[in-house]
């Protein structure tokens, strides 16, 4: 298996559509947010920290099961639940609409994985691994983060 490493512009007002309320879900979120993307989250139940931003207006949240259809109007989705069918059928659904996916417990089925990220001012550097291993990608991220200020002051 091979990756294209890419760095995505989302067109404005685009929206991403998140399956899932737990903890994972919400780190997608703050990717998405910070990524310029509206953001939709759809389960039964979500975290505090997702509350506090369906509270401020930041996120908009469908108190609900995924049903076949919801990614009618995504950009961008991820299967983020702990079920392992229901992400296969967003999965399904994103291929069969041409939406970019990522699929938390099985990249291989997504089209699109998150890095490890670390922003500092203009500058973002982004790790993945090959194999879908995040706490590697984390690793190493940190690792480039501890000398990253001593980097950016030589440049």
């Amino acid at each position: 298996m091979s990756l294209l490493p890419l760095t995505l512009t989302p067109p404005e007002g685009s929206t991403a559509v998140v399956v899932g309320g737990g903890s994972v879900a919400e780190r997608k979120v703050r990717a998405l947010l910070a990524g310029g993307l509206q953001v939709w989250v759809v389960a039964p139940a979500i975290t505090p920290g997702l509350q506090a931003r369906v509270a401020a207006g930041r996120v908009r949240w469908l108190a609900r099961s995924y049903t076949p259809g919801d990614l009618a109007q995504a950009w961008l989705a991820c299967a983020a639940t702990d079920a392992r069918a229901v992400n296969r059928a967003v999965a399904a659904e994103a291929r069969e609409r041409g939406i970019w996916v990522n699929v938390v417990d099985c990249p291989t089925e997504g089209t699109v994985r998150f890095p490890a990220v670390h922003r500092a001012g203009d500058v973002v550097v982004a790790v993945s691994t090959l194999e879908g291993r995040p706490r590697r990608a984390q690793a190493v991220r940190d690792r480039i983060a501890a000398i990253f200020p001593l980097v950016v002051g030589e440049i």
